[in-house]
C-alpha cells in the first residue's frame, strides 16, 4: 500500500468518525413531531428512560463569530448556535441521546441585537429552551469555542447566521 493510499484511507476514516459524531437520530421526540415512536422504543413513562438532559445555560450576550462557513451566531463563550431542521417553530424535538450530543441552550437572561427575535419555548423535558426567530437552538458537544464542526450534520443541523436565519452551506 502506498503512502498516498494510507493517507487517503486515514482521511476517509476520520471523516466517517466526524459524521458519526454528528449523528442525531438517537432520540428525536417523535411524539412532538406528530408521529409515534417505533415499537420497543422507550416512552417518557418508562422508568428506564433517563430524563436528564445536559444543557447549556446562557446568561449573557450573543455574539457573531467568523466560521469556515461564514458568520455565525454564538454564545458569549464562543459556542456556535445550531438549529435542528426536524424542529418546528417553537418546538424542540432533540431529546435523550440526541440532546447529549446537541445540548439545548437554556433561556435565561439573554441579550442580543435589537432586531434579533429572541424567545423561549418549554420543552417536553421541562427545560425552557432559547429560540431565535422561533427556532429552538442548540450547541454541539464536540465543538470547541469558535468551531462549527457539524455544519450540515446528517443534513439537518445548521448554524445560525447573525440575523437568525439558517446557514445551509454544505461542508
Amino acid at each position: 500500500m502506498t503512502r498516498a493510499t494510507r493517507t487517503l484511507l486515514a482521511l476517509v476514516a476520520a471523516g466517517a468518525l466526524v459524521l458519526a459524531a454528528c449523528s442525531s437520530d438517537d432520540d428525536v421526540d417523535t411524539a412532538a413531531q406528530g408521529t409515534t415512536a417505533p415499537a420497543g422504543d422507550p416512552t417518557p413513562d418508562d422508568p428506564m428512560v433517563d430524563d436528564t438532559t445536559p444543557d447549556v445555560v446562557i446568561d449573557g450576550e450573543l455574539q457573531t463569530l467568523e466560521t469556515a462557513y461564514g458568520d455565525a451566531l454564538a454564545l458569549d463563550d464562543g459556542q456556535v448556535l445550531y438549529a435542528f431542521a426536524a424542529d418546528t417553530e417553537n418546538l424542540g424535538t432533540c431529546t435523550g441521546d440526541c440532546a447529549a450530543k446537541w445540548p439545548p441552550v437554556v433561556a435565561a437572561e439573554v441579550d442580543g441585537p435589537d432586531d434579533l427575535d429572541l424567545g423561549s419555548v418549554e420543552r417536553s423535558d421541562g427545560i425552557t429552551q432559547l429560540t431565535v426567530s422561533g427556532r429552538p437552538v442548540y450547541t454541539f458537544s464536540g465543538d470547541l469555542p469558535g468551531e462549527a464542526t457539524c455544519q450540515g450534520g446528517d443534513g439537518v443541523w445548521w448554524i445560525l447566521e447573525p440575523d437568525g436565519e439558517l446557514n445551509t452551506t454544505e461542508p
